[in-house]
């Protein structure tokens, strides 16, 4: 894709702000390749140019990311229109309920109006974003996401996981194209996916969603409604996956012309 044309390398150290200033000084298509150890965000990383952040194949334990931030509203990164972003091989913390940092309610949001950006995350563990009413990733409404690609990973110990449920009118949703594959889904308060598409009208086709040799466990505890919400989404395809230890009304909230 057009994002992902191959730039150059950029080694980060941990530390405080080191990959916040690397985001900086890297151009479209960079590698930003974290060393082992803590990256400390003291703000929010804004992407208005496509990159990737990758450990390095050689270290022995993932780099951890996490936001030590006066703002508890600001996600560790926001997407913005027309970028293409993907994270491989580390860890974003959110620090749950830890007394000492205002902890960040998302480890990713869309800015207002972003459209066709799309997000790729591939063998990271996501964990501990509890805030109430927070999530992993968090959309605005009026924002379309081209593709939200989850494998080979873990999101744990939060309240939920991916937001797309910010469209009013109909015939809007928030993500052309959401995939999980090989991935676990634990321990969060609510649900693992809000996917919605406004209205009930069948001439505005919209929506795609596949599942396939995922887990979702312990996930739709506290708020009792559905391990994964999909309202009005037009494809849906659920395969080889197990869904245990859930107390929600329902394992799919499911609603479509196309789902299987």
């Amino acid at each position: 894709k057009k994002g992902f044309a191959k730039g150059k390398t950029i080694k980060v150290a941990a530390g405080s702000d080191n990959l916040f200033e690397a985001m900086n000084k890297a151009e479209a298509g960079d590698i930003l390749m974290l060393g082992e150890g803590e990256h400390i965000l003291t703000k929010k990383i804004v992407f208005t140019k496509s990159l990737t952040i990758t450990s390095s194949s050689k270290s022995a334990t993932k780099p951890v990311i996490k936001m030590k931030s006066e703002n508890a509203e600001d996600p560790l990164f926001e997407l913005t229109s027309d970028v293409y972003v993907r994270f491989r091989g580390v860890k974003i913390d959110g620090e749950g309920d830890n007394k000492l940092t205002k902890t960040p309610k998302y480890a990713f949001a869309t800015g207002e109006h972003a459209l066709g950006y799309s997000l790729f995350v591939d063998n990271c563990d996501i964990y501990d974003f509890s805030v109430a009413g927070g999530s992993v990733f968090n959309s605005l409404y009026c924002t379309m996401a081209d593709s939200i690609v989850i494998k080979n990973s873990v999101i744990r110990d939060s309240y939920s996981g991916i937001n797309l449920h910010k469209e009013k009118e109909d015939g809007r949703y928030n993500a052309e194209t959401v995939i999980f594959s090989n991935s676990v889904f634990a321990n969060l308060s609510d649900y693992a996916l809000d996917y919605y598409r406004g209205g009930f009208d069948e001439s505005t086709i919209g929506g795609s969603l596949l599942i396939n040799h995922c887990v979702f466990d312990s996930v739709g505890n506290t708020a009792k409604e559905s391990i994964l919400k999909l309202s009005r989404i037009m494809f849906v395809k659920i395969n080889n996956s197990i869904f245990s230890n859930s107390t929600a009304k329902s394992t799919v909230l499911l609603w479509g012309l196309y789902d299987k």
